[in-house]
């Protein structure tokens, strides 16, 4: 998780001292909540090894948000505004998990100016992805969606249920199976 952000710009040795001990990594199985709706979300996660699921309920209804795999950062709804998620967040596989807390993070941004770069950096990533994906489901056909999926998430079709895969792009599951088929006889 550090590594990555000195990769956006070098840390000084006093933000490197402050934060190091303050991520912990977590080994969690396959099929484990790490937030259910109504919780408050004070972890932000860096994947090094799995994949997650992010999800909200929507009339008895299971609509999938987000999907995170390794070398991704996930930080849940409502993470800067402490209020209660609306989504649930679950491991597809077992995972490899680094967590920095939310007062952790708070006091680095106050404390450290120049962490304020990195988490900039980090939601301007997100809010740029976020964009794309939600012009991609606005504005386009079933086709499309799946050719965006294939583009952008193209080794997930083997570790993701159908299903969800279905619900991330916005489109049901028997339209995700027969654009998979037509698409696999040209």
């Amino acid at each position: 998780m550090l590594h990555f952000l000195n990769s956006i710009q070098p840390f000084s040795v006093s933000l490197w001292e402050h934060l190091a001990p303050k991520v912990e990594i977590h080994v969690v199985k396959k099929k484990v909540f790490l937030l259910k709706a109504g919780q408050i979300a004070n972890r932000m996660f860096c994947i090094e090894s799995g994949l997650i699921l992010c999800y909200r309920n929507v009339e008895d209804k299971k609509i999938v948000s987000g999907l995170r795999k390794e070398g991704d950062f996930l930080i849940p709804a409502d993470f800067y505004s402490q209020t209660r998620s609306p989504e649930y967040i679950l491991t597809l596989e077992n995972c490899t998990l680094y967590t920095l807390n939310h007062s952790y993070i708070q006091s680095a941004l106050r404390d450290f100016p120049e962490f304020n770069f990195h988490m900039r950096v980090l939601l301007e990533n997100n809010a740029r992805f976020t964009e794309e994906f939600l012009h991609i489901l606005r504005a386009h056909n079933a086709y499309a969606k799946y050719r965006w999926l294939i583009e952008h998430f193209s080794d997930l079709s083997k570790r993701v249920p159908a299903k969800h895969l279905a619900s991330f792009i916005g489109i049901t599951e028997q339209s995700l199976n027969r654009i998979k088929r037509e698409s696999a006889s040209y």
